[in-house]
């Protein structure tokens, strides 16, 4: 596993280099300036520093900020259609390879397989027993897989920035780590992976048993929680739409978590990348979003636009026909409440102070306006 340093002021472009290429055997790690970068200092770790940049002038002063300090890292670079000079340039500042952007995963893969001081095998790769993309498999076959073989050792889920492992003990599994969930969460949301990298390790140092569930019964957990995964996704009948916040919604009313991901769908996200950006419990907040979708406090972009497109009108309109608005709205809610006439009951006459009829108030709004 190989670590590189990702250097990008825009944070959608690391998000998504983890979403976009974690099949392949590497760790990424974000900084978004130089200053963050440095101040790690133990440059050592990183066998790659990729520089990736929309700016072709930021991603120039990086590289000549990390010329200065004279850091033999190979260092490649990736910005929007440089020109012929500006290449010369990146190539003046040391740069071994000016990667595409954006870059094919097979592209990339073949580019950073030709440094061979990078996938050279190593003594700590090897000590591994077994390797695997889990885009090639299935994380509950895979774990059944260690079961049967009364396996001993730790099994590594690396997915981006998300880690963690899944510990067994001649066979049985006994504890979960990721993040802060509970021991049989966290083998439960792994097991669940369509993407990431796995690697699994003979150790007899295992922790104590924390699942005290027998592995027949993990696996049907594994299955109930991949059920309703599907039952909640199901559930969102636009989908495919970006989401987004309600234009009137009260964001006192939720929490720092909840405003965190409500803030991030104010440029609009679908349900599908709400849940790969997400690195908790993928059916915790897929339940958060349903209830937040019935209660509409997130709307799908077709009513967005209609709410927001109204909300502006409003705005917009004159001091005088707002007054009308309400006027109009006042008077259709008053005869609603009325009780109905009798049919046989005179109508009152009529009074020349008073209109009677609604297109007068129109004719006396309209001139109005024509005077403003």
């Amino acid at each position: 596993m190989i670590s590189i340093a990702v250097l990008a002021k825009e944070k959608s472009l690391f998000d998504l280099i983890i979403t976009q290429y974690n099949h392949l055997p590497i760790h990424f790690h974000w900084f978004e300036t130089v200053e963050r970068f440095l101040d790690h200092q133990n440059f050592d770790e990183w066998q790659v520093i990729w520089v990736i940049s929309k700016s072709i002038d930021w991603a120039q002063e990086t590289l000549a900020h990390l010329n200065e300090q004279k850091i033999e890292t190979p260092l490649v670079c990736s910005t929007t259609e440089p020109k012929q000079d500006q290449r010369q340039l990146f190539w003046q500042l040391n740069v071994r390879e000016i990667i595409p952007w954006p870059v094919h995963r097979i592209e990339l893969e073949y580019i950073l397989k030709s440094y061979n001081e990078i996938f050279a095998s190593t003594d700590q790769q090897e000590q591994y027993a077994f390797q695997g993309s889990l885009e090639f498999i299935n994380g509950v076959d895979l774990l059944r897989t260690f079961t049967k073989a009364t396996c001993t050792g730790i099994l590594y889920f690396h997915w981006g920035e998300r880690k963690g492992r899944v510990e067994f003990k001649n066979g049985q599994i006994v504890n979960g780590v990721y993040r802060q969930m509970d021991p049989l969460t966290a083998v439960l949301i792994m097991a669940s992976w369509n993407y990431g990298f796995v690697f699994f390790k003979d150790d007899q140092f295992v922790s104590k048993r924390s699942i005290m569930l027998t592995n027949d019964q993990i696996f049907a957990e594994c299955l109930d929680y991949q059920k309703e995964y599907q039952k909640l996704i199901a559930s969102f009948r636009m989908r495919k739409q970006p989401y987004y916040p309600h234009p009137g919604l009260n964001y006192e009313e939720f929490g720092p978590t909840e405003r965190k991901v409500l803030r991030d769908m104010r440029r609009g996200r679908t349900i599908e990348e709400i849940i790969e950006n997400y690195q908790g419990d993928v059916n915790f907040i897929l339940k958060k979003l349903k209830n937040w979708a019935d209660q509409q406090f997130i709307i799908p972009q077709e009513y967005y636009q209609q709410i927001k497109k109204q909300i502006e009108e409003e705005e917009n309109a004159s001091p005088i026909k707002r007054l009308m608005q309400k006027l109009f709205s006042k008077q259709e809610a008053e005869t609603a409440q009325q009780p109905e006439t009798k049919e046989h009951s005179e109508p009152l006459p009529a009074l020349e102070h008073r209109f009677v009829q609604t297109d007068v108030l129109q004719e006396i709004k309209n001139r109005l306006e024509d005077l403003l």
